[in-house]
Parts: C-alpha cells; sequence; structure tokens
C-alpha cells in the first residue's frame, strides 16, 4: 500500500496460502478457508469513524482482512463517545482526530490485519465526499459513514471510474441505510453459505428417455436416471442443482462416481431426483457420456454449489425525485411495513436538502463546528457526520461532513417530511407522517446499539466483496426502531450538555438517560455476545448512575479460539477469566463504571448449586433487566425461568454463523423463552452407530465414543481402583484389602458393577510400561476396531444374506464393510498409531517416544496382533434386537457377581499399585488443542471406519467441527445481534409516566411495541416482527360477579380479547392467569400445612390431584389425592422429610406445583372456546405455580 500511516499496525504474515486455524476456526466454519484467503489480501479504507464507522473496522479487522485503512481527521468530542468506544477522556482533551483514536486499539485485534492511519501522498490532492481521490487507487473497497445522498452519488461515480467497490453505511439517529454498489459485474461463489446437501444413494433407476413434451428442455440432455435417497432425510435440492455421485457400486460406478462427473437434477419428490443425461455442456463440462445401467448398492451424493453473477447499479439512479419508470429502490423488502424503506430513502434527502438550507451551502458546511443549538460548548454536533474535511474545508483539514450533523429546527424538520411525499408514488398517512416527524426530529442523534446493527451489517458486505462468499445487498438496506419512540421529547430534554451521552439524550432525553443509568442489570455470560454487550452497555451508560449497576458472570478462561470475536480480549489475556477481563475492558470505555460496586464480576455458573448463595432470591429480585449471553438451552431455559419467577424482562439472542435471532421476553405481556419447545437433537440408533453407519456423523459419534472408553472412562475406572482400594482412601470396613474395599465400593452400584470392573482391568491387565508396549497396544486396538468386528459382522451376514421379505441384507442403508488390512504406508493408519499410542502413553504414565515411520516399525518388529476368532457373540441387526440383548444382559445379574470377582481375582492389588508409583491419567477431551492428539485420534478412528464403509471421509477442520460440536460464529453477526437487543433495553428501560425515573415504563408500551428478529446476513434476509403475547387461562371460579371486578383481574394476568372470547360477552371461566402469574400462600395465613394447600384451592372450586414440590434441583411429589397424616405435619417438617434438605436459606418461600382433578368439560359454549383458544395455542400449565412462604 503507498500511504504512509500516522500511525500503523505491522501485520505479521501467515504462510502463503494458509489460514491460522487456531484463531479463525470458529469462522472458518462460516466462510471456508478459499473465502477467507480471498478476504485475506482485501484492502478496505473506511472514511469516519464515528458509530458505525469504528463498528464496521473492528469486524472487518476480526474478520481477517489484508488491510483496513482509517480516515476521519475530524477531532474527537464528548458527544463521540455515545458511539465510538475507542474515545477516551484524554482523546478529547488533547483534541486528536477520530483516526489516531482508534487506529491503536483497531491494530491490537488481530495480528495478521495491518491498521493505519490514511497519509502521505494517498491523502493529499483533489478530494470527493471528504476523501482523497489519490487513496481509492491503493485500496480494493470504500466505504464511507455518514454521507449526504448528493456526496454518495459524488463518491460512487468515482469509484466506479477506478474498479473500486463502495459500501455506504448512515446512522441517523433510530434509523439507518446501508448501500452496496460493487460494479457491473460481480461474481460470487456461494449465494447462502450454506454447506453442500450430501446423503446417501438408496437405489440407482434405469435410464429412460426424457418426454420432450412433458419435461422442461435442456440443450443436450435426452435421458435420465432417478435417484432414491435416504427415506427419512429430505434431499433439500431444487430443480437445476447440481451434483456428483460416488461411491456406487456396480457396473454404473466407473462412469458416474467421481466429481468430474456432475449432473443437473429434476426434483421428483422429498426423497428422489432425476439425473439429468448425458453430457450438459456447455454449463457443465466434463460430465460423462450416457453411463450403463448396471448398479449394485451403496453410494453418495453431494451437491455442488454454484456460483452467481450480479449486476449492480450507481447511488445515482436511486437519488432525486421521481426516479424514472423501473428504477424502485432494490432492497430487502420491510414485511412488518412494505413502504417504510421508500419513505426512509425519501427522509435522508429531504433531511440533507433541509440541512443545507439551514446551514447556509449544505451539509459540510453546517457540520463545521455546529452544534444542537448555540452554544452548545463541548457537546456541540453531538451524532455529527462522520468523515474527514471536504474540498471546501481542506485547509482546516479537520471539519466534519456528512449528513445531519446537528439538529433540524422544528420547521425545517416538518419541512422535510413534507417533502417526502414529492418522492413517492403514495403520500404517507398521518400515522405515518407523525413517526417520520419523530424520526427526522432525532436524525442528528448518535445510537451505539444502531451503530452495532449497521456497522456489522456494512461489515459485513465488505467481508462479502472481499470473500466472493454469500450474496451482496442489492442495493440498499434501511432499518429503524421507530417504535422505539412512541413520544418524542421536548427539545430542552435533548439538548446537549457536553456530555459523553449527548449522542443518546438527542433521541431519547435526559430524563430516559437516567434511567438508563440507574438500571441494575445482569448479562449472562461473557463470550462473544457478552463482551459486545458489555460494550453496548458501557456506551448507553447502563448502571452507570443513582443506584444502577451491572452484574457479569461466566466461568470460562479465555482461549485463542475466542479472539476472533471477543473483540473486548488480546492474546496476552488467554488463560483469564472472560468475565473478569471484559468487565475491566468495559470499566475503560466509561470510567463509571470502574466505581466501587457499578460493575461486579462473578466467575460462576448460573445453576442451582449458586441459588442460595451469589445468584440468591435477593440478588434476582433486585434486578431490573436480565440480558442472556449465553451458549447452550439449558443454561437459557434455567435463567429464563428465573426470570419468569421475579417477573423480570429477558434479552435473549443467539447466533449460528450469519444468522441470529433475538427475543424480547416482557412481564406479563409475552410469551417466555421455555414457552417454545427447541427441536430435539437426532440421536444415532444404536445399529447404525455399532454396525451399520451409513454417514460420516455416524462413525465419527463412533469414533469419539472409542476415544471416550479407551483414554477417559477406562482409566478413570483404574484410576478409581488405585485410589479407592489404596490405603487411607476410605475403607468399607476397618482390616480390608484393597480389592475388598474397591469391590464393596462396586457394590454400590449394582447394575454398572461388571462394566466398571471390565474398564478397569482393560487399562490395568494391558498397561504398557515403555513406549514399545504403547506402539503394540495401538496396532491390537487397530485389530480390534477395524478387523475383527468387520469379520464377526460379515461372518453373521454374508454378502449374500436375503431377507425376510426376499430383497437383499445388503441394501438401502445397510452397506457391508470392508476389513483393514494394515500398512504404515497408509497416511490414515499411521496417523491412527501415532494419535493412539501417544494417548495410550499418556494415560498410562509412560513417556510418548518418536513417532515416526521407523521408529513405529522398530517398535512392532516381531510383534503380531492376535488373530481373529467369532466371537459367538450375536450381532443385533435391529433396534429391536439391540434393545433385547441390552435387557438381556442386565436381568443375567446372577452371574455379575461371579465375573467381577473373576476379573478382580487376575488384578493386581491396588494398594501395591500405589506404593509402585503406578500413574494413570484419564484425558480430559479438547477440541481445540491441536497438539494434544485429541482430534487427530478420532479423524484417523473415525475416517477409517468410514472407508471401511463406503463413506466419504472428513478433513480434520470438518471433523472437529462435528465431534467438538463447534458452533459456527463471525463478529459481524454478534455486532448486529447485540445492536437489536439494545434497541430493545430502550424500550424496557423507558422512564416513568412521573418523570422521576425511579421505575420502569415498558408497561406502558404494548407488545406490538415490542420487536423480536430472526436475520441472516448471507442472503439479506432482515425480517423483524412482534413477540407472541402470554396467552390467558383461567382456574377455579371467578372471585366475584363484577364485570368490572373481572376485568382488572384479566389487566393483571396480561389478557386480551382473546381471554374473554372475540365475541366480548362470553361466560367467565374463573380467574385468569399466565405464565408469569404465581398463587402465594402464607403460614401467617392459617395456610400450615400441605392439607391446609389443598383445602384452600377446594374453597375456590377446585379439586386438587396431586401437591409437588417444584424446585430446580428437587421434585417430590407431597400429595397424590389421598389424604394422610403426613399432610397434617407442619409444612416445613414434611419438606424436610421428603426433600431430605432444608428450606430455601435466601428466600422466605418454595415453590409447589398443583395438579388439578380432571373432571369431563360439557360445557360447548362455542363463546368458552373461543375464549380458552389462546390458551390452547401454547399449551401453559393448567394452574400456576404456588408460592408458600412458611
Amino acid at each position: 500500500m503507498a500511504s504512509s500511516a500516522a500511525a500503523a499496525s505491522s501485520a505479521a504474515a501467515a504462510p502463503e496460502g494458509k489460514i491460522d486455524e487456531k484463531l479463525y476456526s470458529r469462522q472458518l466454519y462460516v466462510m471456508g478457508e478459499a473465502a477467507m484467503l480471498g478476504l485475506s489480501k482485501y484492502r478496505v479504507l473506511i472514511a469516519g469513524l464515528r458509530g458505525p464507522g469504528v463498528e464496521a473496522a473492528k469486524n472487518i479487522a476480526l474478520a481477517g482482512a489484508a488491510a483496513v485503512t482509517l480516515h476521519d481527521p475530524s477531532p474527537c468530542r464528548h458527544a463521540d463517545q455515545s458511539a465510538n468506544f475507542y474515545v477516551t477522556d484524554e482523546h478529547v482533551a488533547s483534541g486528536v482526530s477520530l483516526a489516531t483514536a482508534c487506529v491503536e486499539q483497531l491494530a491490537e485485534l488481530n495480528r495478521y490485519v495491518r491498521v493505519s492511519v490514511l497519509g502521505g501522498d494517498a491523502a493529499a490532492g483533489p478530494q470527493v465526499a471528504g476523501i482523497p481521490t489519490a487513496s481509492l487507487a491503493h485500496h480494493d473497497c470504500v466505504m464511507a459513514v455518514n454521507r449526504t445522498m448528493p456526496e454518495l452519488a459524488a463518491l460512487n461515480a468515482v469509484c466506479r471510474e477506478q474498479g473500486v467497490h463502495l459500501v455506504a453505511v448512515s446512522s441517523r439517529g433510530l434509523f439507518g441505510n446501508v448501500f452496496v454498489d460493487l460494479g457491473s459485474s460481480f461474481a460470487t461463489t456461494d449465494t447462502d453459505g450454506e454447506a453442500a446437501k450430501s446423503g446417501i444413494v438408496v437405489d440407482l433407476g434405469d435410464i429412460v428417455a426424457i418426454d420432450q413434451a412433458a419435461e422442461p428442455k435442456l440443450e443436450g440432455v435426452t435421458h435420465e436416471r432417478i435417484v432414491s435417497v435416504d427415506p427419512d432425510r429430505r434431499h433439500g435440492l431444487g430443480d437445476g442443482d447440481v451434483v456428483y455421485l460416488d461411491l456406487l457400486a456396480g457396473p454404473c460406478g466407473a462412469e458416474l462416481n467421481g466429481q468430474d462427473g456432475r449432473f443437473r437434477v429434476r426434483v421428483v419428490d422429498a426423497n428422489k431426483f432425476a439425473i439429468q443425461l448425458p453430457a450438459l455442456a456447455p454449463a457443465l463440462p466434463g460430465a460423462p457420456q450416457l453411463p450403463s445401467a448396471g448398479y449394485t448398492r451403496g453410494g453418495h451424493w453431494s451437491q455442488v454449489k454454484q456460483p452467481a453473477t450480479l449486476e449492480f447499479r450507481p447511488a445515482a439512479d436511486f437519488i432525486g425525485r421521481a426516479p424514472p419508470a423501473g428504477r424502485a429502490l432494490p432492497g430487502p423488502v420491510n414485511f412488518a411495513a412494505f413502504g417504510r424503506p421508500a419513505q426512509l430513502h425519501a427522509l435522508c434527502q429531504t433531511i440533507d436538502e433541509a440541512a443545507a438550507l439551514v446551514g447556509g451551502g449544505g451539509a459540510a458546511a453546517s457540520g463545521a463546528g455546529a452544534g444542537v443549538g448555540a452554544g452548545a460548548g463541548d457537546g456541540a454536533g453531538a451524532g455529527a457526520g462522520d468523515g474527514s474535511a471536504s474540498s471546501d474545508a481542506a485547509a482546516g483539514g479537520a471539519a466534519p461532513v456528512g449528513c445531519a450533523v446537528s439538529a433540524l429546527p422544528a420547521e425545517a424538520a416538518a419541512a422535510a417530511v413534507a417533502g417526502v411525499a414529492a418522492f413517492l408514488d403514495e403520500a404517507p398517512t398521518e400515522e405515518e407522517a407523525a413517526m417520520l416527524a419523530r424520526l427526522a426530529a432525532v436524525s442528528h442523534g448518535d445510537l451505539s446499539a444502531m451503530a452495532a446493527v449497521l456497522g456489522g451489517v456494512a461489515a459485513q458486505e465488505a467481508i462479502k466483496a472481499g470473500s466472493r462468499k454469500f450474496t451482496p445487498l442489492c442495493q440498499w438496506l434501511y432499518l429503524d426502531a421507530a417504535e422505539a419512540l412512541p413520544v418524542l421529547p421536548s427539545e430542552e430534554d435533548r439538548a446537549p450538555s457536553g456530555s459523553r451521552y449527548d449522542g443518546q439524550v438527542a433521541v431519547f432525553g435526559r430524563r430516559h438517560q437516567r434511567r438508563i443509568e440507574s438500571a441494575r442489570a445482569f448479562v449472562v455470560g461473557a463470550g462473544a455476545l457478552g463482551c459486545e454487550i458489555l460494550k453496548s452497555f458501557a456506551l448507553m451508560g447502563v448502571g452507570c448512575g443513582g443506584d444502577g449497576r451491572v452484574t457479569v458472570t461466566d466461568m470460562d478462561n479465555i482461549e485463542v479460539s475466542n479472539l476472533n470475536r471477543q473483540f473486548l480480549f488480546r492474546q496476552s489475556h488467554v488463560g483469564k477469566p472472560k468475565s473478569v477481563t471484559a468487565a475491566a475492558a468495559a470499566a475503560r470505555m466509561n470510567p463509571a463504571l470502574a466505581e466501587p460496586g457499578r460493575l461486579v464480576a462473578h466467575e460462576l455458573k448460573v445453576a442451582p448449586e449458586t441459588a442460595g448463595t451469589v445468584f440468591s432470591a435477593a440478588f434476582w429480585s433486585g434486578l431490573d433487566v436480565v440480558a442472556n449471553a449465553l451458549d447452550n438451552v439449558a443454561a437459557r431455559r434455567y435463567v429464563d425461568g428465573l426470570c419468569v419467577e421475579h417477573g423480570l424482562p429477558l434479552l435473549e439472542s443467539g447466533t449460528l454463523g450469519t444468522k441470529c435471532n433475538t427475543m424480547a421476553i416482557v412481564p406479563h405481556k409475552t410469551i417466555s423463552y421455555c414457552s417454545e419447545e427447541d427441536p430435539e437433537e437426532e440421536s444415532i440408533p444404536v445399529c447404525t452407530l455399532k454396525s451399520f453407519p451409513y454417514l460420516i456423523e455416524h462413525t465419527l459419534q463412533w469414533a469419539r465414543d472409542a476415544f471416550e472408553d479407551d483414554f477417559v472412562s477406562d482409566p478413570a475406572e483404574a484410576l478409581t481402583y488405585i485410589q479407592e482400594g489404596s490405603e487411607g482412601a476410605g475403607a468399607a470396613a476397618e482390616g480390608a484389602s484393597g480389592k475388598e474395599r474397591y469391590r464393596a465400593a462396586l457394590a454400590r452400584t449394582r447394575n454398572e458393577q461388571l462394566q466398571r470392573a471390565e474398564r478397569c482391568e482393560r487399562t490395568i491387565t494391558h498397561r504398557p510400561r515403555d513406549w514399545a508396549g504403547c506402539v503394540r497396544w495401538a496396532r491390537e486396538s487397530f485389530e480390534r476396531r477395524f478387523v475383527w468386528p468387520v469379520k464377526d459382522l460379515l461372518a453373521q451376514n454374508p454378502l449374500d444374506k436375503v431377507s425376510a421379505d426376499g430383497t437383499s441384507f445388503w441394501s438401502a442403508k445397510k452397506r457391508p464393510p470392508s476389513p483393514e488390512a494394515f500398512s504404515l504406508d497408509d497416511d490414515l493408519h499411521s496417523s491412527f498409531m501415532r494419535a493412539a499410542a501417544t494417548l495410550r502413553a499418556r494415560v498410562c504414565g509412560v513417556s510418548p517416544g518418536d513417532t515416526s515411520r521407523e521408529s513405529l516399525e522398530a517398535a512392532l518388529s516381531g510383534f503380531e496382533p492376535p488373530a481373529w476368532t467369532p466371537s459367538g457373540s450375536a450381532i443385533a441387526t435391529t433396534e429391536e434386537e439391540a434393545a433385547a440383548q441390552a435387557k438381556a444382559s442386565q436381568q443375567a445379574s446372577e452371574d455379575v457377581d461371579v465375573l467381577v470377582d473373576r476379573i478382580l481375582a487376575e488384578l493386581p492389588d491396588p494398594s501395591e499399585m500405589a506404593a509402585e508409583g503406578v500413574a494413570i491419567r484419564p484425558e480430559e477431551f479438547e477440541k481445540d488443542d491441536d497438539s494434544n492428539g485429541h482430534i487427530a485420534f478420532i479423524a484417523a478412528t473415525g475416517n477409517i471406519r468410514a472407508r471401511q464403509y463406503g463413506i466419504p471421509t472428513a478433513p480434520a477442520l470438518r471433523v472437529k467441527g462435528i465431534v467438538g460440536r463447534i458452533i459456527p460464529a463471525i463478529a459481524t453477526t454478534t455486532a448486529l445481534t447485540t445492536g437489536l437487543v439494545c434497541l430493545e433495553l430502550f424500550k424496557l428501560l423507558r422512564p416513568s409516566a412521573d418523570g422521576d425515573g425511579s421505575a420502569a415504563g415498558a408497561e406502558a408500551l404494548p407488545v406490538s411495541a415490542f420487536r423480536n428478529s430472526n436475520f441472516n446476513l448471507a442472503v439479506n434476509q432482515y425480517p423483524a416482527f412482534e413477540p407472541v403475547e402470554c396467552p390467558v387461562s383461567y382456574w377455579g371460579e371467578p372471585e366475584g360477579d363484577d364485570d368490572e371486578e373481572d376485568e382488572e383481574d384479566e389487566d393483571e394476568a396480561g389478557g386480551s380479547d382473546a381471554a374473554t372470547g372475540a365475541g366480548g360477552g362470553a361466560k367467565r371461566r374463573g380467574r385468569p392467569f399466565t405464565l408469569w402469574s404465581f398463587i402465594e400462600l402464607r403460614a401467617a395465613d392459617g395456610v400450615r400445612s400441605v392439607n391446609d394447600i389443598v383445602e384452600w384451592f377446594e374453597d375456590r372450586g377446585l379439586a386438587v390431584d396431586g401437591v409437588s414440590i417444584f424446585e430446580d434441583d428437587v421434585k417430590v411429589s407431597l400429595y397424590n389425592g389421598m389424604p394422610d397424616d403426613d399432610c397434617d405435619k407442619p409444612f416445613a417438617e414434611y419438606f424436610r422429610e421428603m426433600a431430605r434438605r432444608d428450606l430455601p436459606a435466601d428466600r422466605k418461600y418454595v415453590k409447589l406445583m398443583v395438579l388439578p382433578e380432571e373432571e369431563e368439560d360439557d360445557d360447548e359454549d362455542e363463546d368458552d372456546e373461543a375464549g380458552s383458544k389462546a390458551a390452547s395455542a401454547d399449551a401453559p400449565p393448567e394452574l400456576p405455580l404456588v408460592k408458600y412462604f412458611f
């Protein structure tokens, strides 16, 4: 790059053609190596370092572009701290430029990316939109931040002349846009980024001629062949997709197998498609000629992703009044408001025009030091447009340019809204005009949440351009959060005061800001999402004033693979606690969080074991809002349950590659996270896993189980034998021998004692004493894994076996395996030997030796593994047989003691082994440490088995992803997600109606004001939608007949029209409740026993069938419909007897579940049925839970 830098990083060089898999591991699963290599050569100039600019710079640097050059000589102001997380008070005091303030910390994000400030010759000469034109030639992409529409059009024209990609992003208070122009022709290699579809072939039909009259004609295609695939799994292909076939057995395989033979498909149904024959030139050169028909069995099919070429048009085509016909605004549709993008596009232009008129010469002139009102001081220009000096102000070199640099006077804002109609075919409605007026009035604001959203999208567009992966935005995207501002605060409330929050105050006002600062928030998780949330909280000022505080917890430590997207961490932090490190970084962004008690970091899991201590009922009761930043469903459900119990709003979110979802859970208004069932994870049938795999996932799970057996479970049991059987380990009886003590320990796990004894024997009896012994153990293990079981299987099920229905046994999903013939010349075999021998050595306390081929051969010299002899054990061929065999093995309990005693008799005494210093060290599976050999063993083992069964093998990276259950992740999606979350936080932390900021005003918002989202950056899907309203159910008899009283009850339950029936005059069904409702019973009110609880419900028209303790860590029945003397005991006494624990120490109640008696409902009233519609939709509990205060 020809530019010199005022400050720059010196990028480390990765090996040519290589990607640092340890650093980029999660991103590689999203983008793939080829796309990453393309991105690593891509140079991006970012012009403008306010909110969305610094967000995009951060995301692009983390992603691994070749270079990121910063250009923004605007001096830092306190107002920039509303959305720029790198601007400090010191930067403001010294007056350094935004680019200079950001460069050093951006450079720390990724050692492979050169980050610099534009300088030297490239920064001199003529400018366009405040960007030196000489700089364009040194970059592949320009990202222009907060430019006016005329500036955008001018810049776009120059970029097109020089062949430079353009991504423009503009943040205007509560709305913003992204524009993309990648030239007149841009090719992308993969439009959606989804994994190529693949599966097994279970049958291949005969070649048939295509009925040219019935089927679409394709040049050169005259025949087709029907491919039948897995009947239990849809192929997911579409007409015109391309596949290749492989591993087909039979004469057809010679001509159809292999990636060179590619075929377009015609979908027949969900489990069949036709491959079109013969050669499909010119679209698919190299496809085979018409093949022969013979097919025996087996085979796999795989989709071949096809490139696409896209055409872009210049921005000028879409700017101005009454665009020509056919030039409608292209981009994603806003399904919630179809006309909104066009309205916002027009509003941008009218705001720019109004700002130019007010400034007396355009936005640039009005932006040069202009503020929100005269004499604004240090806070002037809160949210000013990003950029460097325009050509008109180049002499000064620091005047900001861009859109909406200061608040529009009321008359100008009104004129801007009135002018929108001139750009549209249809004038806005009165409601739409009011919404546009509010947006125009706060368009000078600068919100960190909106910056995160837009910066995530804009960065992803630049990454798409550099990697040629995914579908670029074509061409405009408008996003808004207009519903977050139902009422415009007064101008006085929104006026700047020289505060770091002025950009936010310009939108929501000072009263709202005080409420945000007094909030008490809990962030659960400090990984990728948690880091971004803490960053946003720091910029927003969450917990930074009054009684406010922020608590964060995460039990994990930082790993190298985290650095690619968890941007608060650096290489020097590896091994340190995530929560503590992230909290310290957030406190540096906003010093208010560094005050004692403002930001508290814990290294604890939020779980039942911490419920009575740190995360007690008092802790939860003292919160205002919870933000989940978790990566597993169980933890999410647990936190969700606590939020429901304590009536807390919960901001839920998650990411998967380029996809994200957010969920606003609002007490008494919406359903909760647990209201929606997550799909169950597919399990692999036992028979498939043990004997009949047909997918790589099956063989890798088998390999993972082998790792667990050989290097975790077996040695762990051997270690238990040594420790528990050793003297002083807690003898079962005084004077007992070591074996007797271990035997007594086994007896306590009767159903598992034989399995445990066999595990112990496998490690101790075959424990190698030296490296050569480890190599020989690995060689025998090879036979035990890949030869003996296969020979047993084929001996019992020969290739010519016929099933009861007359079909071949080895057909459909059953593929006959082939025994492996061991050879160190085979790469998979030698990989298995190296990994297995090394792991065995570590487990058994032997120093690992040389793993070269020569060393392995020397260790195996003269060694012959035992020959195969038929096992004699029947191999289950169906799940029913497998279940029957498992049951039979459990029933043979009389033989267990004899077998266990026989095994123990052959083992050395554990006390003697301990005295000899025998060291057994079980492994603990870790997917991200390539030096430990774990993935190497599983990859070799799984791929050998796959090859035996005619299954395509998998590279190590894919093995790691499958076995390690790695969730693909990228920084852009994370930033976008947390931005959406924090936009909802503004709504949840609305100030109260009385204006004192003491209580949230979210209860005044309807459900329609909140937004859930399911975005996909890869394919430009941005649907946001209203949360589902929580349904209302009824129990018992109504409290009274007064209609007004009933309506109040319903309102308290969070009800709606659906609760009482569409007609409004439905017969009442009882007392209303939702998932947020609890029945509170108190011992102080005379409800002292379980029988009292039953009677309390019966007095209210409800017969009780059961009462159970419903705590997270104990669920015990106290009453099952039959009263007894125990049910008359004082509750505390009865609880201790049944739960075998004391009452909760951190709160004065326990949760109970009461089950009503089932009864026939003869009421056929239609209004009644309508009244329960909402309840049946989400299947709520029959009764609310009971909080019994003891």
